[in-house]
């Protein structure tokens, strides 16, 4: 008698995860293009989202990309599962990757300026890098500012350390690459500091060119990558 009420229990779980499963997929948008332009339809084929958007992106994380042309520069949008505009427009609308993601947009001058948002469109970062991009299994992002100066931002946004006059050349979980240009009186010159921007290696002619697995490849100056020294 136990036994089958326990077949009968494990049928009943097994079939309802099943219409859980075909709900779920029901559910689901996909895009879908008329002519040139994209909607979205669930797996029934039934049109959810009108086609009227230059391209359209999946869903992810309750949210797909959309590109509008009605407005010249900021192309894109963040919309819904009905359809709606969450945020936007922006130039630049990267993919979100545990909840953050990328943004741009360009002004009057077409001069674009990035930042990150996170689910609900709040800025993260500011908006107002010239370039911003993810570094280190997307665990820290890299941003420059009109002048050339760079900065180190974690995840949730805050700012690690500021680099003036000196480049972002690599970064670990532990430490960063710093590399000046080359002058009339000087070559280029490599450092390598903490993430809190306190040196670990003062700047000088030896050519540290990347991290890997905990150890800085480098090489004196003009001379090919030779060895490699644990960090």
């Amino acid at each position: 008698m136990k036994k089958v009420l326990k077949e009968t229990i494990l049928m009943a779980v097994i079939l309802l995860s099943g219409y859980a499963l075909a709900a779920q997929q029901i559910s689901e948008l996909i895009p879908y293009r008329s002519g040139k332009y994209w909607g979205y339809v669930n797996s029934k084929m039934i049109l959810k989202i009108p086609c009227q958007y230059s391209s359209a992106s999946l869903f992810q994380d309750y949210l797909a990309i959309i590109k509008d042309e009605a407005k010249p520069g900021n192309y894109y949008k963040y919309i819904n599962k009905k359809g709606e505009v969450r945020f936007g427009p922006y130039y630049r609308a990267d993919k979100f990757y545990n909840g953050r993601a990328i943004v741009g947009v360009t002004n009057a001058n077409y001069k674009t300026y990035n930042g990150l948002i996170d689910l609900t469109g709040k800025e993260i970062i500011p908006v107002k890098y010239t370039y911003l991009y993810w570094a280190y299994n997307n665990e820290y992002l890299v941003a420059e500012d009109d002048k050339g100066n760079h900065f180190v931002y974690d995840r949730s946004g805050k700012m690690l350390f500021e680099s003036y006059n000196s480049t972002i050349q690599d970064i670990s979980n532990k430490v960063a690459i710093l590399r000046k240009p080359a002058t009339e009186d000087l070559p280029e010159q490599f450092a390598l500091v903490n993430l809190d921007g306190s040196f670990r290696i003062p700047f000088s002619n030896k050519a540290f060119y990347k991290l890997e697995e905990n150890h800085l490849c480098y090489s004196e100056y003009s001379e090919k990558i030779k060895e490699m020294k644990a960090v």
